[in-house]
């Protein structure tokens, strides 16, 4: 999960050829596709689809992937400030209008769809 956070589209390619769970859940039920939308890593987001991530799931949040993808900038800096990630405000506005389409071609839905 912490690599589709970060965008580390290598380290995520590696896990996935390893095996590892695509679908794997933090402590409030985000998946990696979840956590990718949310800070707008298209490549991860497309790595995720292509290996068959579930595009809806839900969590304590109440959001699907497509959901986090309208997330404030405040909140998506503030997570980013605490996970000591960098995040530039223009390309992740420009990144999340890419996420949402290729989560939208994908079956990507609001929970309110649901």
């Amino acid at each position: 999960n912490w690599a589709a956070l970060n965008g580390s589209s290598g380290t995520v390619r590696s896990l996935l050829e390893a095996g590892a769970e695509v679908d794997t859940r933090t402590d409030d039920d985000s998946t990696p596709l979840s956590l990718a939308a949310f800070m707008a890593h298209t490549d991860v987001v497309e790595m995720l689809i292509e290996a068959e991530a579930e595009v809806n799931p839900v969590n304590q949040h109440q959001s699907t992937p497509l959901d986090s993808t309208y997330a404030k900038w405040g909140l998506v800096i503030g997570v980013a400030k605490m996970m000591q990630l960098t995040v530039e405000r223009e390309r992740w506005e420009q990144d999340r209008i890419t996420v949402r389409e290729l989560l939208r071609e994908n079956g990507g839905k609001h929970l309110k769809e649901l």
